[in-house]
């Protein structure tokens, strides 16, 4: 079988939480034996995720160009992600603008690599909305649990779509009439795949868009990346700070000070995923930052792993059972603050209400392992390691092509 996927990448190495799970799929399906390409929307990917589908042996197909006022910086995009007004903006130049100049190369793309199904991430318009047109199937996935939530957890997200709404539907109508929406999410007919258990996450509303509980996405070595190891563990006890590939904690002063000043008393060192903080002259001498941290290696012995509540830092913190303190920054990441307290797997903050007092709360209940915090953090993992996620899905795949054959 012949499987392209497009995942999103919305500025160079800007979307780790998005290519990670096109890479396990990928990974899985050369494992079953298929042949399988990840082509990245709307932007090329940086060096660094080059390299790592090039050791991963993963064929990837650059992307057709752009204007270069299309594409925003990665910092633009932080700007962007924490102004509410103006965040639909971000969201229409990875989703919507990208369309009209992309579009016929992409059919050419299409042409020449003959995939016999296409698996899209909800995000990537262009890809099945071409494919559709050329007749090839296709099946969705979200990277997050937005198909799952409750509409009282989508306030801001629902606000993007309706801004875009109208020039969206503009754009991709004149492509094909096979264009159904959830929100900002291009839903298949063949089915949406949700990389999460369904033993904790089903309801009858995650029923409504030919959901799929794939179980989670697995971690694999083959995904990891040379600075993985390089990175050496701290030998005193350590907490990490991260807010994903896009946002930065240096420009969260009224967060990230509390939690250097919490760790500094407590006594325990602070890792920090931050370019700005690591070109930093000067820093206290607990406080380590870098400029990215491979996150799966070292969250698992970390007192406490504080992150923005992006979809794939909260799936693989519950995967390794990792002690989380969640912090949703904007858009969709309150979803996964809700669930994370729903599952009493963590702790989570609202942004506005971090101080020194109510930090040094949650780093030492996370620390002390005779808390109850820590039986449903194992409970979760447990049930995150249950399944494979990524064969759930190829084999789900490979039914649809038998069943198209048929």
């Amino acid at each position: 079988m012949k499987i392209l996927i497009a995942s999103l990448q919305v500025s160079l190495s800007g979307s780790k939480g998005h290519l990670h799970p096109a890479v396990e799929l990928a990974l899985e399906a050369k494992r079953k034996g298929h042949e399988v390409a990840i082509l990245p929307l709307p932007s090329s990917l940086g060096e660094e995720d080059t390299l790592q589908l090039q050791r991963a042996n993963i064929q990837y197909i650059s992307p057709p160009s752009l204007p270069k006022s299309i594409i925003k910086t990665p910092n633009e995009l932080a700007q962007l992600a924490v102004d509410s007004a103006q965040v639909y903006l971000a969201y229409s130049s990875f989703l919507i603008e990208p369309i009209e100049f992309q579009k016929n190369e992409i059919e050419k793309i299409l042409k020449e690599f003959k995939p016999e199904i296409i698996l899209y991430d909800l995000l990537v318009y262009s890809v099945p909305l071409v494919g559709r047109r050329l007749g090839i199937p296709d099946v969705g996935y979200c990277s997050g649990l937005k198909l799952i939530a409750p509409e009282s957890l989508l306030g801001l997200y629902t606000e993007i779509a309706k801004k875009l709404t109208n020039r969206r539907d503009k754009i991709v109508r004149s492509m094909t009439d096979q264009v159904h929406f959830h929100h900002m999410e291009l839903l298949s007919k063949n089915g949406q795949f949700i990389f999460a258990p369904e033993s904790l996450f089903a309801s009858e509303h995650s029923k409504k868009f030919k959901t799929i509980f794939t179980g989670a996405l697995p971690i694999s070595k083959d995904r990891s990346d040379l600075k993985e190891k390089l990175f050496n563990l701290p030998q005193d006890e350590y907490v990490v700070l991260s807010f994903g590939s896009v946002l930065d904690p240096a420009d969260f002063p009224q967060i990230t000070r509390p939690i250097i000043n919490v760790c500094k008393k407590i006594g325990f060192k602070l890792i920090v995923s931050s370019k700005k903080m690591a070109a930093a002259r000067a820093l206290p001498n607990h406080v380590e930052a870098y400029e990215y941290l491979p996150i799966t290696a070292i969250i698992t012995s970390a007192q406490a792993y504080i992150h923005h509540g992006g979809a794939n830092s909260f799936s693989e913190a519950l995967l390794l059972g990792a002690k989380q303190i969640l912090i949703p920054l904007t858009t969709d990441q309150p979803i996964q603050a809700h669930y994370l307290k729903k599952l009493g797997a963590g702790i989570s903050i609202e942004p506005r209400s971090v101080n020194e007092s109510l930090m040094t709360e949650a780093i030492l209940h996370l620390s002390n392992k005779e808390n109850e915090v820590h039986t449903f953090i194992e409970k979760t993992r447990q049930e995150y390691q249950k399944y494979s996620g990524a064969t759930t899905a190829i084999d789900f795949l490979e039914h649809i092509i038998s069943r198209t054959i048929e």
